[in-house]
């Protein structure tokens, strides 16, 4: 057995990208996240229920500061393009993650004397493509 090394993502390394526009600064998260799409048929008296597994379905959860003054701020973007497909890109040192989204708008507001920050967690049409060393 072979021992494999550690290279880790360092986010402040990190850019993200919608189209054309650099949301960088804005951001403090981005998670690509799988999940099974299961679909369960119902069973004959003598079998058991057992999920069929249709593929998998991906979402992207982006954390970031609000910002609803500055004109194409990712908040601002957000609500103005909701609905809309995109393609999302997330480069880290090496790789390069693309992946087309569903545009959808996050929450606003939040508590006094603090930045408000809000998630935003957009399906993904098929899966993510990462690209890289």
């Amino acid at each position: 057995m072979s021992a494999i090394g550690l290279a880790p993502i360092r986010m402040r390394e990190a850019t993200l990208a919608i189209e054309a526009d650099d949301y960088t600064t804005s951001i403090n998260q981005v998670i690509f996240t799988p999940q099974a799409d299961a679909a369960w048929e119902r069973p004959l008296a003598t079998e058991d229920f057992a999920p069929y597994v249709l593929g998998v379905k991906w979402s992207v959860a982006l954390g970031f500061a609000q910002d609803l003054t500055t004109p194409g701020s990712l908040s601002t973007y957000l609500i103005e393009h909701a609905g809309q497909q995109k393609v999302v890109t997330f480069e880290i040192p090496g790789r390069v993650v693309a992946a087309s989204v569903l545009i959808l708008p996050a929450q606003f507001g939040g508590v006094a004397n603090q930045i408000p920050a809000a998630v935003v967690t957009m399906p993904l049409y098929g899966q993510p493509n990462i690209t890289g060393v």
